[in-house]
């Protein structure tokens, strides 16, 4: 699991502000979440703290001052890495002429360019087991007698100097393949572009390994959502299910709605649209308060929330969210 802890660049001195720490890769609306409650304002204003990533990463990450939106992208990649795979990422970065987010992240997609042989530490072990594995091209014409003959030292120094790889700790690491993924403008573009719909549903039909599902965006139209369930219906077969919720208003993740919920979803999604980003705080700190178990409290509490004033930004460092008084005693 990567995790990474934001903190706003605004309030960093404050001995009593912890910051909040959120688990990679995440979708859109947990990162805008995460950042809310650290009150980062303004593009790109905060600094991130790397927790159980690869050792070798996070000085490079700290020095690269990566965005929670690169180290996301970077995440969704490395987080299906083997160790085979996070030993050879290690050693293709020794290839780069720089380290920055770019190029940790085009490298991340690139590791088919390279290969990697765990425990490999020298040139006679390399020599030995290219001859063993017959996989040095220039060796195949020769007859099968002379392979004793050779020098397992000289074919591995060969082989150095052909491929230009590099030994290190964990092994011998080359470039076999030319060609670079440039795919960072690409992955960024496509977070940004995620859906800023206050509240995504999902709509699932099928079983596990052969199912097939579709995100909605709220607020939508109702023939969207039932054109939806239909199409996922006859596609797979069986009968449609709302599986689960995004949202920027986290808590709508943990609770449990049914399909007679989509529509109070809906109105809900409506609402939240119209408001601007202070009071989306300080509805969530309402619900973190009430704790609602239903659409319709949630809705209650949305009609109501207004009401509530904050006490401002010294309780923040208290608590995850402003202290909510009551002004109106309801």
């Amino acid at each position: 699991m990567y995790e990474v802890c934001i903190y706003t660049k605004d309030i960093t001195y404050n001995p009593n502000y912890d910051g909040y720490a959120i688990s990679l890769p995440a979708s859109k609306a947990e990162i805008e979440d995460a950042l809310q409650r650290t009150r980062v304002c303004g593009k790109n204003n905060h600094v991130l703290e790397f927790l159980f990533w690869p050792e070798f990463l996070i000085p490079i990450l700290e020095n690269c001052e990566s965005t929670i939106k690169e180290a996301n992208v970077l995440v969704t990649d490395i987080f299906t890495f083997d160790e085979s795979n996070i030993y050879k990422y290690e050693e293709v970065l020794r290839f780069l002429p720089e380290l920055t987010m770019r190029s940790l992240i085009n490298a991340a997609f690139s590791l088919e360019c390279f290969e990697f042989y765990t425990g490999i530490h020298s040139e006679e072990a390399l020599g030995a087991f290219a001859i063993e594995m017959d996989i040095l091209p220039v060796l195949e014409s020769l007859p099968e007698e002379i392979y004793d003959l050779l020098s397992e030292k000289k074919v591995g120094t060969y082989m150095v100097e052909q491929e230009n790889g590099v030994f290190t700790e964990e092994g011998y690491c080359f470039r076999f393949e030319e060609g670079w993924n440039d795919v960072y403008d690409e992955k960024i573009q496509n977070f940004k572009e995620e859906s800023n719909c206050p509240i995504l549903i999902c709509l699932e039909v099928g079983e596990k390994g052969g199912y097939r599902e579709a995100w909605i965006g709220l607020p939508c139209r109702e023939e969207s959502i039932r054109e939806s369930r239909e199409y996922l219906s006859a596609e797979i077969g069986g009968e449609c299910r709302f599986e689960k919720v995004q949202s920027v208003i986290s808590q709508l993740e943990k609770m449990r709605f049914s399909f007679q919920d989509i529509e109070k979803l809906n109105l809900l999604a409506q609402s939240l649209l119209e408001e601007e980003g202070k009071n989306i705080w300080k509805y969530k700190a309402l619900l973190e308060t009430k704790s609602p178990a239903s659409v319709e409290e949630l809705i209650e509490l949305k009609v109501s929330f207004k009401s509530y004033m904050t006490s401002g930004m010294p309780s923040f460092f208290d608590i995850r969210w402003p202290r909510l008084i009551n002004i109106e005693g309801c």
